[in-house]
């Protein structure tokens, strides 16, 4: 039977199986993001080209949060992996606590200024009618799950670490 999560130590063992134990999960997870991407396209087609267009725009403009979040839960792990890696368990916990706080803190102004520099990332990318409307409505809705997109990056860089 193979160790818990919580108790695999990377430093001993084979490497293939820490391959299979950190690889696949993560395989796995970058093929339902990848389906969440093409179910989006797949219905904004129903709704019209424009729908369509502006979801694409807008996936644009977003990927300044998933980059964000992407750097949240890269830190994250970083250093939660330290402490674990030296044994200090208490000091993981409170790097934990402290990650999401933190992104708590950085997901509210980053949500404000997403709805103030939207406009600005539209015109840079020079979105014009339908599909500019289409994207700006698109952001807007994204918006609003700023935190908790963010929230769950921190929180996977926690489960990484481990």
């Amino acid at each position: 039977m193979a160790a818990p999560a919580s108790d695999r130590n990377l430093a001993r063992g084979p490497l293939s199986g820490h391959f299979r134990a950190l690889g696949v999960p993560a395989a796995i997870g970058m093929v339902f993001n990848t389906l969440y991407n093409v179910v989006d396209v797949y219905f904004a087609g129903w709704i019209g080209a424009d729908a369509q267009a502006g979801l694409t725009i807008a996936g644009t403009v977003l990927f300044v949060l998933l980059a964000l979040g992407f750097g949240i839960g890269s830190g994250v792990n970083a250093l939660i992996g330290t402490a674990l890696g030296e044994e200090d368990r208490p000091q993981a916990a409170v790097l934990a606590g402290q990650a999401l706080a933190f992104t708590v803190l950085v997901g509210v102004p980053a949500t404000a200024l997403g709805y103030v520099a939207a406009p600005y990332m539209l015109d840079l990318l020079g979105a014009t009618g339908a599909y500019r409307e289409a994207a700006r409505t698109m952001i807007e809705v994204q918006l609003l799950a700023t935190t908790p997109f963010l929230l769950a990056y921190a929180a996977n860089g926690v489960l990484a670490s481990q």
